[in-house]
């Protein structure tokens, strides 16, 4: 019984020991994933405001397409 001892002592600090490095492990991985959540939220709220800003910038450009169509035919007319 007592030679039983050390090797079942070595198999549970070995044990002990994985289960340690795994946690350790899984927990630096969703601190990982959490950075990379909060990168691609920045990212898209990035994306949005591009959106926005390429949208009213759309919208001005039709603008003064219609203002420059409207002066080439005011030109036209004093030919």
């Amino acid at each position: 019984m007592s030679d039983a001892i050390i090797p079942i002592a070595f198999f549970l600090i070995l044990a002990g020991a994985i289960v340690a490095v795994a946690r350790f492990q899984t927990q630096r991985s969703r601190e990982r994933d959490r950075e990379y959540a909060e990168a691609m939220e920045g990212y898209r709220k990035a994306l949005d405001s591009a959106t926005v800003q390429q949208e009213a910038i759309r919208t001005q450009l039709t603008e003064l397409n219609v203002r420059v169509q409207s002066m080439e035919s005011m030109l036209r007319a004093v030919e």
